[in-house]
């Protein structure tokens, strides 16, 4: 058993998520780096678990990574979207095509999180995710 029952870390992610919480706190740019199929999505709803009180942009490739995201919390009787993720913001990379400069710089966010963010290597996503990075100097980024 771990500590992060509440959420549903698992086993073999606990010592990574203690890992993670030390990281944050050092630095603003953190990336998490796990195979496939590990629990990444777990890390990171255990990361805004406990920064409910933060506003936190999760940024995912696809609409079906994001509705796993919801179905992982949906399937947890310990969890509910609008309780324990009061300020957690979905979005996918092409909908930030839709968004002007300005409005990128207007996000309130306080933790930005990039699901397979080896895609902001992408000349138009990169080039929003550089303008919401830039325009947000106090926030917190995590690649996964």
């Amino acid at each position: 058993m771990n500590n992060y029952n509440i959420v549903g870390l698992y086993n073999h992610n606990a010592s990574n998520y203690d890992i993670v919480k030390d990281k944050i706190k050092e630095s603003d740019i953190l990336a998490i780096i796990q195979a496939t199929g590990t629990g990444k999505s777990y890390l990171f709803l255990q990361l805004a678990y406990d920064n409910k009180n933060k506003k936190t942009l999760y940024i995912a490739p696809t609409n079906s990574i994001i509705e796993h995201i919801k179905e992982i919390i949906d399937s947890n009787p310990n969890l509910s979207l609008e309780r324990d993720f009061p300020n957690l913001e979905f979005r996918t990379y092409q909908s930030l095509l839709n968004m002007t400069e300005e409005e990128l710089a207007e996000l309130n966010i306080d933790m930005l999180v990039l699901d397979e963010f080896h895609h902001i290597g992408a000349p138009v996503w990169g080039s929003r995710i550089d303008t919401i990075i830039s325009t947000h100097p106090n926030m917190k980024v995590i690649g996964m």
